[in-house]
C-alpha cells in the first residue's frame, strides 16, 4: 500500500516538474516573439515587402502601358518592344552611427514629461 502511494507521489511530482518546464519554455518563446525589437523588425519587413511588391506591380503596369502606347507586337500592331525596366535596389541602414547611443537614435533623449492632471 505504501509503495503505491510513493509511486503516485513520484509520478505526480514528475508530471508537475515536466509541466512547469514546458510552460516556462512556452512563456519565454512567446515573450521573445512579442518583444518590441522583434515586433518592430517584423513590421519593418512587412513594410519593406509591401513596398517591393508595389514597385514591381508599378513597373509591370508601366511596361504594359508603354506597350499599348508604342504599339507593341503583342497588342496586334507594329512597333518596337518596350525597354525592360531597370532593377531597383533599396538599401536601408538601420544601425546607429558610431559613438551615438542607441536610445538617442529615433527615441526619446530626455526625461519624460508628466501629464497634467
Amino acid at each position: 500500500m505504501m509503495v503505491r502511494r510513493v509511486a503516485w507521489f513520484v509520478a505526480g511530482a514528475a508530471a508537475g516538474v515536466g509541466g512547469s518546464v514546458y510552460a516556462k519554455r512556452k512563456v519565454r518563446a512567446t515573450a521573445e516573439r512579442l518583444s518590441p525589437r522583434n515586433l518592430a523588425g517584423n513590421a519593418f519587413d512587412a513594410v519593406k515587402d509591401a513596398v517591393r511588391e508595389g514597385r514591381s506591380a508599378m513597373r509591370s503596369k508601366e511596361v504594359e502601358l508603354r506597350a499599348v502606347r508604342d504599339g507593341h507586337p503583342a497588342t496586334g500592331t507594329a512597333g518596337p518592344p518596350p525597354a525592360p525596366a531597370r532593377p531597383f535596389k533599396v538599401v536601408i541602414d538601420v544601425a546607429p552611427a558610431e559613438g551615438v547611443p542607441l536610445r538617442a537614435v529615433g527615441g526619446q533623449s530626455g526625461p519624460r514629461r508628466r501629464a497634467r492632471r
